[in-house]
């Protein structure tokens, strides 16, 4: 079982906080940044599952289920699944 700890700087405010089965080990809760940073290192979980592994180390567990679970990116607005060639950028009204 492997424990870590990460110091910052006091003007830098950690985005996550790690834990693990030590008791005690680590304090405080994540920060609403490394929340927000959540579903980028899901994706980036989700490419080294597929291209670096023969067998993916982590699954994930949907807690409401309790099935494994595959996350996918979905419209806000109308719920269907969203790849690389469904969405178009544009840029905000006086942005540039």
């Amino acid at each position: 079982m492997y424990c870590w700890s990460v110091s910052f700087a006091s003007a830098v405010q950690p985005i996550l906080t790690a834990s693990c089965a030590l008791a005690g080990c680590h304090k405080g809760a994540t920060s609403q940044k490394g929340l927000d940073l959540y579903p980028v290192l899901l994706s980036l979980m989700e490419w080294g599952d597929r291209y670096k592994v023969e067998e993916p180390p982590v699954r994930l567990i949907h807690k409401a289920c309790g099935e494994e679970a595959e996350p996918h990116l979905v419209c806000s607005h109308c719920s269907e699944p969203v790849g690389y060639f469904d969405l178009r950028a544009e840029y905000a009204p006086g942005a540039w």
